[in-house]
């Protein structure tokens, strides 16, 4: 996990010196553009798969209506609902994206989702965000390359003068 709360899951792109090559011949504003761009697009992929695996608590109600673990009211999907894409480390070589809850993996009302994720030494894990990667890798990589792709086709056609329409 990284400070901001999110699970980062590090991908290689292996093969990648033409492409590294060309990327760092770009301005380094485009360049980040380009990556932030391409993160945003696996981070989205990932988001909305971890959302659909992600454990719902299914308890009991009580006379009133209400669901209560213990002496905490529960709210079912609420960790489901707080999932979101958060800003991972940067890097001079590299940037990152992660998924975490609203406040962080084990704070606020939502403290739990650490537990759901990595499990306890109670409790077994059940995770949800990291098979949600592998379960994607190849189309996030081939979303990722595209997104890079289309960048620098934008960049390329606005050096040279050509529309892109």
């Amino acid at each position: 996990m990284n400070a901001g709360g999110g699970l980062n899951i590090t991908m290689q792109i292996i093969g990648g010196k033409e492409l590294d090559a060309a990327l760092h011949t770009l301005p380094i504003a485009v360049m980040r553009k380009v990556d932030k761009q391409g993160l945003k697009t696996a981070g989205e992929m990932v988001l909305n798969k971890a959302k659909q695996d992600c454990p719902v608590w299914s308890g009991v109600k009580n006379t009133k209506g209400e669901y209560w673990m213990g002496n905490t009211k529960a709210i079912p999907g609420l960790l489901r609902s707080s999932l979101k894409i958060v800003p991972g480390k940067r890097h001079k070589n590299y940037v990152s994206v992660g998924i975490g809850t609203a406040m962080g993996w084990l704070q606020g009302k939502t403290f739990y989702g650490g537990f759901v994720e990595f499990g306890t030494s109670k409790m077994g894990a059940r995770p949800f965000v990291r098979p949600a990667f592998d379960t994607q890798r190849e189309s996030i990589l081939d979303r990722i390359i595209t997104s890079i792709n289309s960048a620098l086709i934008k960049v390329w056609m606005s050096k040279s003068g050509t529309s892109t329409d």
